[in-house]
């Protein structure tokens, strides 16, 4: 019953306007969090990649308009015949 209230109360928190502006400045200031949430997004994200043929779909379309990404799949290539 106590996680309910306090799972309410940190809704309430992050509903302010203030606070959450201030909690994005710290993430985007500090390169351990960017980079301990972009592991856990990284993460979330290949479990999408690997179940979700739809979403794989549309971010290989949209990697495959990117040049760098285009040599990147000749360079893998090419170490694969090496």
């Amino acid at each position: 019953m106590g996680l309910d209230s306090n799972k309410l109360d940190v809704q309430r928190l992050v509903q302010n306007k203030k606070l959450t502006d201030e909690i994005i400045r710290r993430v985007l200031d500090g390169p351990k969090v960017m980079d301990d949430l972009a592991r856990e997004v990284a993460d979330k994200l290949a479990d999408i990649l690997e179940n979700d043929p739809n979403f794989k779909k549309k971010v290989i379309d949209a990697v495959l308009t990117s040049p760098d990404f285009r040599r990147r799949i000749v360079k893998k290539l090419e170490e694969k015949f090496d």
